[in-house]
């Protein structure tokens, strides 16, 4: 449940925080976002500080999750995967927290989002990822989301995608995909795909 960080040179771990359960990004505003242990988002600063608690869970809501929070980089709100069953990711939904006035909204069925140029990618049930284009500043979907690839692994309402902010999307495919087990691919925006 420890939020650390280390340079790259190797220096000793530093801990942020005792309650994390999933880390999401560091985002450009310095902070970083996670899923605390309470099964809701919050932030650290990424110097160290007291975590600020920005979504919570109702008591009632034992089988609810806010994970993979990931901060825009106007840093005007974070986006993240509400699990509403660990036991299926149909009921997975992509949702925003404007940082400003605290509102979450609802955006799509989906799950572990990120943005970059104007673009929403993220995974689907049943194994897909799509891209839909997406307006930072309103917080809406402004277009019809488009195939990227199938075959993606998902587990509870999660999948390994991350697209990093110069565009490489890295993500994992099951084992009901067309290639053996695992691996790691590199697709261009172009649609090519390299493992």
């Amino acid at each position: 449940g420890k939020l650390t960080r280390v340079t790259l040179a190797g220096t000793a771990p530093r801990t942020l925080c005792d309650s994390a359960l999933f880390v999401g990004s560091w985002g450009e505003d310095g902070f970083i976002y996670f899923t605390n242990a309470r099964l809701g988002v919050s932030r650290v600063p990424a110097a160290g500080g007291a975590p600020e608690t920005l979504t919570e869970l109702s008591l009632s809501a034992a089988t609810e999750v806010h994970a993979l929070p990931s901060v825009l980089p106007s840093g005007k709100a974070v986006l993240f995967t509400f699990i509403g069953s660990l036991a299926t990711d149909a009921q997975s939904e992509i949702r925003s927290l404007d940082l400003k006035t605290r509102k979450v909204t609802s955006l799509v069925r989906g799950f572990s989002p990120s943005y970059i140029d104007g673009r929403l990618v993220f995974a689907t049930s049943g194994g897909g990822l799509v891209q839909v284009a997406f307006d930072e500043d309103r917080l809406e979907i402004t277009g019809n989301p488009e195939a990227i690839t199938t075959g993606v692994a998902s587990f509870n309402g999660l999948a390994n995608v991350h697209l990093s902010r110069t565009g490489t999307l890295l993500y994992q495919l099951g084992p009901g995909s067309s290639v053996d087990g695992s691996r790691i691919s590199v697709v261009g925006r172009n649609g090519a795909a390299t493992p």
